[in-house]
């Protein structure tokens, strides 16, 4: 995973920016020992981030889901 670029456009350059923060940690509350997951570590903050995929994805029959 990395951290967005990304900027809104048309806001004002301190708010435009994707800038809030991640952990891969277990979450807090969590029921499954060990289970991980990507957990907010800023407030009111904007948040983007995005991965590769191994392979291109190609839209032919199958539907893309991402949870």
């Amino acid at each position: 995973w990395v951290m967005s670029k990304a900027k809104k456009e048309d806001a004002d350059e301190d708010i435009a920016k994707y800038d809030g923060k991640w952990e891969v940690e277990e979450m807090k509350d969590t029921k499954l020992h060990g289970d991980m997951g990507l957990v907010l570590k800023s407030r009111a903050k904007h948040h983007a981030i995005a991965a590769l995929f191994n392979r291109p994805f190609t839209f032919d029959n199958k539907p893309l889901f991402i949870q």
